[in-house]
């Protein structure tokens, strides 16, 4: 169903025609038919919703998304499908964490000497500089400097923004432990720093929203740090009644943080054996 979605096939989703039309050509909503823009909302929410949990699944099964091929033509620059506008955070940060996803299933070419080391690497090199171009463009330009205070950046009703800052950093943090595993954190010490002052200052009502840059930066946290995440994932507004797979998600950081704590060689496949089934939204 997603794939003939995505080739323009909206023959079999009971679309009106001029709602196949708006989506197929990637046009702006229409102001002047409420039906006809109610239909491409929800049917771009569906979209967007799974391209996100796509990424996300993979992330802690370390699995190439299944819809990879799939999402940059869905939601490249300037697409009418907003992936922020379902769960926060703008398009080209998702998609550049849905690139360092692909590279998990190969970090078994790290535990060897061989051309395929040497192949990953180049492509872990090829993904970080996009993924910091990209990150670059626009607004997230001044946000990413480190040598600026995001909160003097960032405004602090802008949720897009601070949701995008944070999936940003944890993109960082992400592409560091697939190549390196929790070794030389030292060289995510600026990016945790950082990530670590604007959480501080933001409203706990943004946490809902950072479960999966919170568990990131969590699990790189200084033993300084530490009480803040333990506090984040253990009340509410995180832990709520409906979504009780977030309680799982505490006793996975403990023990990462207690790994960390006895050996010097926790690998991000070692993670992936505590989460390979935790969703984290």
């Amino acid at each position: 169903m997603y794939q003939r979605g995505r080739e323009k096939d909206f023959a079999g989703f009971g679309l009106a025609e001029r709602s196949r039309e708006v989506l197929s050509e990637d046009l702006p909503l229409p102001l002047d038919d409420a039906l006809i823009a109610e239909e491409v909302v929800h049917f771009r929410f569906f979209r967007s919703t799974l391209l996100w949990l796509d990424i996300v699944r993979s992330i802690t099964t370390g699995s190439t998304p299944q819809l990879s091929s799939d999402h940059f033509c869905v939601v490249a620059a300037g697409s009418q499908t907003k992936l922020e506008e379902v769960m926060g955070c703008e398009n080209r940060v998702l998609l550049q964490i849905g690139r360092i996803a692909v590279l998990s299933h190969n970090t078994s070419a790290l535990r060897h000497d061989t051309p395929g080391r040497q192949r990953f690497d180049q492509r872990a090199d090829e993904v970080g500089k996009d993924t910091r171009l990209g990150l670059s463009e626009g607004a997230m330009e001044d946000v990413l400097s480190s040598e600026r205070n995001p909160i003097a950046v960032i405004n602090a009703s802008d949720t897009t923004g601070l949701v995008t800052y944070f999936f940003a950093r944890m993109g960082i943090i992400y592409l560091h432990l697939l190549r390196y595993g929790y070794q030389e954190l030292e060289l995510l010490e600026t990016t945790i720093a950082a990530a670590m002052e604007l959480l501080r200052m933001s409203s706990t009502s943004l946490l809902p929203a950072l479960v999966c840059p919170l568990f990131f930066i969590g699990s790189v946290a200084a033993p300084g740090d530490v009480p803040f995440f333990r506090d984040a994932f253990s009340s509410p507004p995180l832990l709520e009644p409906a979504l009780k797979h977030r309680a799982r998600i505490l006793p996975v950081l403990e023990e990462i943080w207690n790994r960390r704590g006895n050996s010097t060689k926790l690998s991000w496949n070692n993670v992936l054996e505590l989460t390979y089934d935790i969703l984290l939204i």
